[in-house]
């Protein structure tokens, strides 16, 4: 008889024990939640502040620009003629160095491949 009673206290230790710690998981598991869902608010808060004072500085600055008078200013368009581009800028000595160094460039190539 008395390892009966010793069993069936074992068996209801055990279940105590399984039960508390189940309990015990699911308020841990719930106060890690309720820690994460406080942070995500403070830090979505955080963020909607930001924006808000920013589209509020953006609608000031955009309400000062409008209230500004607007100042039309023609522009005419001039035409510049300047000796240099009417005129050759290079001497034939210049237009033969070029094409030297063109055949010389040409050469290289071609013993490159």
């Amino acid at each position: 008889m008395a390892i009966y009673k010793s069993i069936i206290i074992f068996i209801i230790v055990v279940s105590i024990s399984v039960f508390s710690g189940w309990k015990l998981n699911t308020y841990y598991t719930g106060y890690q939640t309720s820690l994460k869902q406080e942070v995500t608010q403070v830090v979505e808060q955080g963020l909607r502040d930001i924006q808000q004072n920013q589209a509020k500085v953006l609608t000031d600055k955009l309400n000062e620009l409008n209230n500004q008078p607007f100042k039309i200013q023609k522009e005419k368009e001039t035409i510049v003629e300047r000796p240099i581009y009417s005129q050759q800028c290079i001497d034939n000595d210049g237009i033969n160095l070029l094409k030297k160094n063109q055949e010389n460039l040409n050469e290289t190539r071609n013993k490159t491949r």
